[in-house]
């Protein structure tokens, strides 16, 4: 009697809410088309941000370049920030 309860509560159920399965499978499609898309666009920016990691020597002649920051000091109210800045001697 159960069972027989079920089936016709699922048949009653499909009749009120018809499943077309067509659109089943094209919402399923678009779901899949955007996980590929998602996944194809990180690789590409992993890619491309490994690339454009360049290998730069430093040597002596950038630490002429460096400065260092002196006197900074900030307003009593925050709304200001003064600093100074030095060539690096070394």
């Amino acid at each position: 009697m159960v069972i027989l309860t079920r089936i016709v509560v699922l048949e009653l159920l499909s009749l009120i809410f018809p499943m077309n399965t067509q659109i089943d499978m094209k919402i399923q499609t678009m779901q899949s088309l955007k996980r590929l898309t998602i996944v194809i666009i990180t690789g590409l920016i992993s890619i491309t941000s490994i690339w454009s990691q360049g290998t730069t020597i430093m040597d002596p002649s950038v630490y002429n370049t460096w400065k260092r920051i002196t006197n900074s000091a900030i307003s009593t109210n925050g709304e200001w920030v003064t600093y100074g800045l030095e060539v690096e001697r070394g």
